[in-house]
């Protein structure tokens, strides 16, 4: 199976790839899809993974807003968000195409991303508890747990903080 990994700013992206972004973004059912197309055009980079001419996956390098990286900080007991600058967050790949290393691929390319062009900037991410497979990608390409885990105030879930510095 041939796969094509697109990575680019919100800002050269076509109408379409916005569009297609989004739909996944919404169907990974992980975040508020109000504001969300702001959002993403609003974002450092976003990922696509393609397989035969269809996007399958997402990714994205996000710039959280100041009042949200502050909560979710607290939230995990911790004090040193002025440390990370971006957020790395909606790693989506549709159910169909799981098992099939897509999300491995998707996180080597941002993290490439990060290493080559914001290697002075810290970057989190928050994943729900029971993610043990975003989790496991986050070990595995030098993210650290910090705090504790604390309750979504989007759902009955909790979610833990991941940072690489």
């Amino acid at each position: 199976m041939e796969v094509i990994l697109i990575a680019k700013s919100p800002k050269n992206c076509d109408a379409n790839e916005l569009k297609t972004f989004e739909k996944l973004v919404i169907e990974g059912s992980e975040v508020d899809p109000v504001g969300l197309s702001g959002r993403i055009l609003d974002a450092e980079h976003l990922f696509f993974i393609y397989t035969k001419e269809r996007c399958v996956g997402i990714g994205a390098i996000k710039r959280p807003g100041a009042g949200y990286k502050l909560g979710s900080f607290e939230k995990a007991g911790v004090s040193e968000q002025e440390k990370y600058d971006f957020e790395l967050g909606w790693v989506y790949v549709n159910e169909k195409m799981r098992g099939l290393q897509l999300g491995s691929k998707l996180m080597e390319s941002i993290c490439h991303y990060i290493s080559e062009n914001l290697s002075d900037k810290g970057c989190f991410a928050t994943v729900r508890q029971i993610n043990t497979r975003m989790q496991h990608l986050f070990v595995k390409y030098n993210f650290s747990k910090i705090g504790h885990s604390y309750k979504s105030g989007r759902g009955d879930y909790f979610l833990d903080l991941y940072v690489k510095a």
